[in-house]
């Protein structure tokens, strides 16, 4: 990376790749080479689908930047793209503790008062654009979320004590397709009695 430093996130979508460095700074990496893209405060996370990205920043503000060809995942004003990072209007005024992208969406973990929830942006598997908030109320109390992620149609959480939980169209469970969820429901199986410290979701595959 210019300038020898060191990287603390990094994700690609289909044309390039972005870097997070330790100070903060973002680095995008495509067949042009490298080049720096400016925020208004130090980004500590990225994540890409398959033609947009999304960054965390440490204030807690979601930027995001790429392709919306009509899916909602950037969450701007009448499913438009572009090229210079924008804060995403679904969670504009909240403090975000962690984001996710699937090829067609974005997912957050936004505070709220009363503890926290999921935003969902964007088009999941065979659906239309749409806004989605699970508040506090679908998750233990006083177990707040940490990490999050977001496969083709499904979404899955996990809490600061362990638990984790999923919904959509993929039962990671039973590892299959057949089923769809719509609210957040606890992961069974071989989960039981371990504690979640992170999780990642891919199409029909969560870990």
């Amino acid at each position: 990376l210019p300038g020898g430093s060191a990287a603390v996130s990094m994700a690609a979508s289909t044309n390039e790749a972005y870097v997070v460095t330790e100070k903060g700074a973002v680095v995008r990496v495509g067949l042009q080479g490298f080049k720096a893209l400016r925020f208004r405060s130090p980004i500590v996370s990225v994540a890409c689908g398959l033609e947009h990205s999304a960054f965390l920043s440490r204030a807690g503000v979601v930027f995001c930047v790429g392709k919306d060809r009509g899916t909602g995942a950037l969450g701007l004003r009448d499913g438009d793209s572009t090229e210079v990072p924008v804060p995403a209007r679904p969670v504009l005024g909240r403090k975000v503790a962690a984001i996710a992208a699937g090829p067609r969406c974005t997912v957050a973990i936004a505070n709220k008062e009363g503890g926290s929830g999921v935003v969902f942006w964007g088009r999941g598997e065979d659906s239309r654009p749409s806004v989605r908030e699970w508040g506090a109320g679908h998750f233990e109390a006083h177990d707040p979320l940490r990490s999050i992620a977001a496969g083709e149609g499904h979404v899955a959480v996990c809490s600061a004590m362990g638990q984790a939980y999923w919904w959509g169209t993929h039962d990671p469970v039973r590892g299959r397709d057949d089923s769809e969820t719509t609210d957040p429901k606890h992961v069974t199986g071989p989960l039981a009695g371990n504690a979640v410290i992170q999780v990642e979701a891919r199409r029909g595959l969560t870990l």
